[in-house]
């Protein structure tokens, strides 16, 4: 995670508030690259949906938050 990336988690979780989703963040140990956080958060977003809707709810925040489209290449890294 970079400095550039922490505004992204409030507008999350503006996105999942909006939409009466719960959300907790926790952090799975990674060291974030912005040097200012001691392990970089992740946030989850508790749908309670099936595998479909929770598909289509990843799409929506793909063209809501990040301005992307069924167009856009992602880079998967592991």
């Amino acid at each position: 995670m970079t400095e550039d990336q922490m505004p992204y988690i409030e507008k999350l979780n503006g996105f999942a508030s909006s939409r009466g989703f719960l959300t907790a963040t926790t952090t799975y140990g990674n060291k974030p690259h912005n040097g200012t956080l001691a392990e970089a958060p992740v946030l989850q977003i508790r749908t309670s949906s099936d595998l479909s809707s929770t598909a289509e709810i990843g799409a929506t925040i793909q063209r809501a938050i990040f301005d992307n489209n069924e167009e856009t290449i992602y880079e998967v890294v592991p």
